[in-house]
């Protein structure tokens, strides 16, 4: 988009209000400090990331036809697209994903008492990822990994909310159904009775027909009107009913002054003194938000123009145009202006002081030319926070801009490789094909070089090859110090010489600077969900009637979480290690049982497959579905029935547990049961013998283990005995 357009449209950009003055100073603040030139690097970055450069052919090669002068060093000469930068992005960016798939969130709570509460968060931040987000999860993970790693600067920002969008559906509902819409979507439960007489009352049709307006504001008047009547007189009536289409916490990635724009001087994104993020929206998009969010109607018909309204201001930014090459690059077609019917909404959050003092976030929706879409309001979740989350690829100084991508930290071993390989190609293609040196003033000949080939002479005519120089064999060892470069900078197992431990240390890194922004992330939506989410889905989801605390303090102070990583678990080698030390040494070192390897083993195949982690039952359940099972194992042996017994797989010492409670039951209150009879009690007297010889089994296991029994450790514990005197 040319500048002259933009500039045009600023001058006549009208101005509402002081706090919305302020805000354009602050965008144009924001453009020229710093995003102009992000924008203008961007595109030099991103044509070194894909290969873009002038002159270029499908073929690999350098031809006078797509370059201005005679190619160097000769027509058809190499032109590779080394793509090292490119590889060592998407390296990182599957690091993340996998990371992100694998890992699982660990809530505690931030009091002893709120453990509970805590556990039942963790289920409902995995219910969040695969039942709600799904695909979009990690669609959104590599969208950010992709910003932080490939962009300058190296961050990106993931924007956190709560949506609740409402549709429409042709529906038949009685008055009974119209109440509880109401209730559901903003009249209070106490005003019920109210309700009741609107919608039974002929006299109150009209507010009938406003209420339905309100929860159907799309639909057409005439349509709501004829519908209100049909309620009031038939007791039912179809109309385009309002349903939650969604209603649930969000997460989008923002491109850094693309989509997200922030001050120069910024060093906390929570107390920026605004963030911008920007949005685009059809025509139709921007009529909509007239009916459903209250957008001033005005606004959008200076924003779009027409009708005494002036042209609009289609595809036209606040900041300057972003327009990338790749789509050469990628192919693409068809696309000539990518704002084509696009129209730049932009939201403001920012901390500030209302006239009464009140210090809060406020958000204010707008248009750098059409002034704002309504009026100032208050951002008020209950976490008390913007709704966005930093993840930067490094942290250099206080400031958040100040992180590197990386692309310019490799561009240039990746120019020094494209150089050598381009050199070497062109060095092989001279040697097999070298010019051949011609006597003065000797016949031209149509020369045919190729195997077999031939070349006519005449008698006293010689022809010979040009001797070409040596490729230098230094070339290779160069290639391998710039590739050995990159490799320890990065963390990248490249060449052989790189040390595993330097590439395990720098992936973890990675992985964990990523996961702690991560973390933040599920917490935000876990505090929506606390705060929004209805009652009944919760326990939906839960299944348990959760009683959920959604006040201000309960909400940012009830839990935390955080995620973790070991970046060892990516290489399966590594992972069969960390079993083998964990089964031959640190269990046989557990000699109280202090480690809960039934969770160890969920561990390790969450690692190894998340799905599988999924069918693992957990060890409380586990034990309960035992205790059931030896019941019913008693339940058929007091009917006669010889249960079935494995040897291997249960847990012997819990069922022998319920085996003698169900025994010392029978004989302190021999009355309150049935008497056995005589095949009964062999059966039972059986099962007894045979659980007690599985259990001491497994305990002659242990103690191989161990070397000890548990009655020689207390032995040890109590120390030697004391002499009488």
């Amino acid at each position: 988009m040319a500048t002259d357009k933009v500039k045009s449209g600023r001058e006549n950009a009208p101005v509402d209000d002081d706090m919305l003055r302020e805000l354009k100073d602050l965008v144009d603040e924001i453009r020229s400090e710093v995003a102009d030139d992000v924008v203008s690097n961007r595109q030099t970055h991103e044509n070194t990331r894909y290969c873009i450069w002038a002159g270029q052919d499908d073929d690999g090669k350098k031809h006078a036809s797509n370059l201005a002068s005679k190619p160097l060093p000769f027509e058809g000469a190499s032109d590779t697209r080394l793509r090292l930068t490119d590889k060592v992005v998407n390296k990182h960016v599957r690091e993340y994903k996998m990371a992100a798939a694998r890992v699982v969130p660990k809530v505690v709570g931030m009091e002893g008492t709120d453990d509970g509460f805590a556990g039942r968060m963790g289920t409902l931040a995995k219910w969040l990822v695969r039942s709600q987000w799904g695909a979009e999860y990690g669609r959104q993970i590599e969208l950010l990994a992709q910003y932080m790693e490939g962009d300058q600067p190296g961050a990106a920002v993931m924007m956190v909310d709560w949506s609740r969008e409402i549709a429409l559906e042709m529906r038949e509902a009685t008055q009974e159904d119209v109440i509880m819409l109401a209730v559901q979507f903003g009249a209070a439960p106490e005003d019920a009775a109210d309700l009741a007489d609107i919608v039974r009352n002929p006299g109150r049709v009209d507010e009938l027909a406003a209420m339905l307006k309100m929860m159907a504001p799309g639909a057409r008047e005439k349509t709501l009107k004829k519908a209100a009547a049909e309620l009031q007189a038939f007791g039912k009536a179809t109309f385009p009913a309002p349903y939650m289409r969604i209603n649930m916490p969000v997460i989008r990635a923002l491109r850094l002054f693309e989509d997200v724009f922030i001050p120069a001087n910024t060093t906390d994104i929570q107390k920026a003194r605004a963030v911008f993020v920007s949005q685009w929206y059809s025509k139709t998009d921007l009529l909509e938000k007239v009916a459903s969010e209250g957008w001033n109607e005005d606004f959008v018909n200076r924003l779009v123009g027409g009708e005494g309204n002036g042209g609009g201001y289609e595809g036209q930014t606040a900041f300057q145009e972003y327009m990338p090459d790749t789509a050469a690059e990628m192919g693409f077609s068809g696309e000539t202006d990518r704002r084509k019917g696009l129209y730049e909404v932009l939201t403001a959050f920012q901390r500030a002081v209302n006239e009464d003092g009140v210090p809060a976030i406020y958000m204010r929706t707008f248009s750098y030319y059409a002034g704002a879409a309504k009026k100032q309001e208050m951002f008020a979740r209950k976490h008390g926070k913007m709704p966005f989350v930093w993840f930067s690829r490094e942290y250099l100084t206080s400031r958040l801009l100040d992180s590197r991508g990386v692309v310019p930290l490799a561009a240039t071993q990746q120019n020094s490789l494209k150089l050598l390989h381009d050199s070497f190609e062109d060095s092989t293609q001279q040697t097999i094909n070298p010019p051949i040196l011609k006597p003065q003033g000797k016949a031209q000949y149509q020369l045919t070089i190729e195997p077999f080939g031939q070349i006519e002479l005449g008698r006293t005519e010689s022809l010979k090859y040009l001797e070409t120089p040596q490729y230098p064999a230094s070339a290779s060892e160069h290639e391998t110090r710039v590739r050995r470069e990159v490799a320890e900078y990065f963390g990248l197992p490249m060449v052989k010489e790189i040390d595993p431990s330097v590439v395990m240390e720098c992936k973890q890194d990675r992985i964990d600077r990523f996961l702690a922004s991560l973390a933040d992330v599920f917490k935000m939506a876990l505090q929506l969900c606390q705060e929004f989410m209805p009652q009944e889905q919760v326990q939906r989801i839960l299944g348990a009637a959760v009683d959920v605390q959604r006040g201000r303090q309960e909400i940012q102070g009830q839990f935390d979480l955080y995620l973790s990583f070991d970046a060892r678990d990516m290489d399966m080698e590594q992972l069969v290690k960390k079993c083998e030390v964990m089964l031959k040494y640190a269990r046989p070192m557990d000699v109280r049982n202090t480690v809960p390897w039934e969770r160890m083993v969920q561990r390790v195949m969450q690692a190894l497959d998340s799905n599988w982690a999924d069918e693992i039952i957990p060890p409380e359940a586990a034990d309960a579905k035992e205790i059931e099972d030896q019941k019913g194992n008693l339940a058929k042996i007091m009917a006669g029935i010889r249960p079935g017994r494995p040897d291997r797989g249960l847990n012997f010492p819990l069922r022998l547990q319920v085996v003698e409670q169900e025994l010392n039951s029978r004989s302190q209150n021999p009355k309150a049961f049935p008497q056995l009879s005589p095949a009964s009690a062999a059966l039972l007297q059986e099962e007894l013998d045979w659980l007690k010889f599985q259990a001491q089994q497994m305990e002659n296991a242990t103690i191989g283990r161990r070397g000890y029994t548990e009655q020689d450790l207390k032995r040890l514990e109590a120390g030697p005995p004391v002499e009488e005197a």
